[in-house]
């Protein structure tokens, strides 16, 4: 941890501004980009990268929760195991399949988190 942004809180550095920002960098639309990236670089938001499972794999066929398009997004439905940092993130990076096995039929997601007040 490490103070970072016009903040200079303490805030993970390497699990937010380098594994999920590079995650959202190359593997998301351009809104999340938008909204996330600059905020993440600047201090003002953390982010926390969603991959490992429940499962004994730690490659693409291991990601088990499941991505089903709706009328209005996307739908996951599964599990997380283990997120670095995800009881401060804003935003979580998750990894989800929507398609059978294999590399082709994963898909990332930019969550924002909330808090119950």
């Amino acid at each position: 941890m490490r103070g970072n942004g016009p903040r200079r809180r303490a805030r993970p550095f390497f699990s937010s501004s380098v594994l999920a920002a590079l995650a959202l960098t190359g593997a998301t639309a351009a809104a999340p980009k938008k909204e996330w990236l600059p905020r993440i670089a600047a201090g003002d938001a953390v982010a926390a990268l969603a991959i490992l499972e429940a499962t004994d794999r730690l490659d693409a066929d291991g990601i088990t929760l499941r991505v089903t398009k709706t009328r209005t997004g996307y739908r996951l439905n599964g599990a997380k195991m283990f997120v670095t940092d995800a009881h401060v993130a804003d935003v979580l990076v998750v990894a989800g399949r929507s398609r059978s096995a294999g590399e082709t039929g994963i898909c990332l997601f930019a969550v924002p988190v909330t808090r119950a007040a």
